[in-house]
């Protein structure tokens, strides 16, 4: 994790590589908060990192209401 300024965006998969890339603090609290209010993601485990996709369109890449 970096201390960067957020960008929204994210890249999430079940596994990533290590050293595949960092993410900011900011996005991954985002993260954190958007998953909260999806129930389809209750039990869900995946990884993240910083990416190109809205933070919201990646979650419903893994799951959906």
């Amino acid at each position: 994790m970096t201390t960067e300024s957020g960008t929204g965006r994210i890249r999430v998969a079940d596994s990533l590589e290590l050293g595949d890339g960092d993410i900011p603090r900011e996005d991954v609290a985002r993260t954190l908060i958007a998953t909260l209010e999806r129930d389809s993601l209750v039990g869900e485990t995946f990884e993240l990192l910083g990416g190109d996709e809205p933070i919201e369109a990646a979650l419903a890449a893994i799951g959906s209401d």
